[in-house]
């Protein structure tokens, strides 16, 4: 997986998110949540060619955050998710090691 992909897996997570709660997800939150993945990537891409991870459960990770940050009053308020939210989120519950 290179770092297009990813944008892409996070970007397709989030539209979904929005379509689904009402709640957008702002550029720069999505930026932080690709920024901590990128010099990981080849560790992602070996344990996703290992079976040991799967693209399912990546999406499944970027949806676990999204949920966590959509629960703060500051979110609730604005309905928008921004990268101060996406850190806050990551650093409560980080679903999988390369985004902690």
């Amino acid at each position: 997986m290179n770092d297009i992909q990813l944008k892409r897996l996070i970007d397709r997570v989030s539209d979904d998110f929005e379509k689904e709660r009402s709640i957008k997800v702002l550029e720069n939150g999505r930026y932080a949540l690709l920024k901590p993945a990128v010099p990981h990537l080849g560790d992602v891409t070996r344990e996703l060619d290992r079976g040991k991870i799967t693209v399912p459960f990546l999406e499944g990770s970027v949806d676990v955050v999204l949920n966590n940050a959509a629960r703060e009053r500051e979110v609730q308020n604005s309905r928008s998710i921004d990268d101060r939210a996406i850190e806050r989120s990551i650093a409560k519950y980080c679903p999988y090691l390369f985004w902690c």
